[in-house]
Parts: C-alpha cells; sequence; structure tokens
C-alpha cells in the first residue's frame, strides 16, 4: 500500500483545528500539551510521533519547553489535571509555526 503525502495546507487545516479544539474542549488534560507538542514536531521536521516521543523531541529540541512538557508526562502518569496555563506556550508555538507556514 502507497500512502500519498498530505498537501500542506490540509495538513495545516488539520493541525489548526486539533489545536483549537485542544485549547476549547480539552484544555486541562496532559493530552493537549503532549498532542501539541507531537504537532510543533510534525510541522517542523515531518515525523508523526506518539505522545511521548513528541515531548521528548520537542524537549530536546526547544529545552525552554521542556519543564512543561516534563509537567505534562507527570501528570499523565498519575491520571491529574493540567493546569491550562502551562500548555499556553505550547499552543503560541505552534500558533506562530501555523503562520509561518502558511506564508
Amino acid at each position: 500500500m502507497v500512502i500519498l503525502p498530505v498537501p500542506a495546507a490540509r495538513l495545516r487545516a488539520a493541525v489548526a483545528e486539533s489545536q483549537a479544539w485542544h485549547d476549547r474542549d480539552d484544555d486541562i488534560s496532559t493530552n493537549r500539551a503532549l498532542n501539541i507538542a507531537r504537532l510543533i514536531v510534525l510541522l517542523t521536521d515531518g515525523r508523526w510521533l506518539s505522545k511521548s516521543a513528541g515531548a521528548t523531541a520537542l524537549a530536546d529540541a526547544a529545552p525552554d519547553l521542556a519543564p512543561t512538557l516534563n509537567a505534562a508526562r507527570a501528570a499523565r502518569a498519575t491520571g491529574a489535571p493540567l493546569d491550562p496555563n502551562l500548555a499556553a506556550p505550547l499552543s503560541a508555538r505552534l500558533a506562530v509555526l501555523l503562520r509561518e507556514s502558511a506564508s
């Protein structure tokens, strides 16, 4: 089976829709931070990773985000909610990437 590449505009639209949903409807879930992390990795280097692997890859590439990603992974392990303010910098970074990739 051959899977054709997803057109860039369609990929950006799907990423933006996912981000909007997480920011609006899933803001205290660890999934918000972890999914946004892997979406950032997807847009920056084209790799679709698991949530955990995406968080690791992004923490390695952007150490300033490591505390947020570590908090999300720790909360996920215990089932605790995540402070929505912790994921806000991730969402802001993804928004910038989406704007830049549309240009």
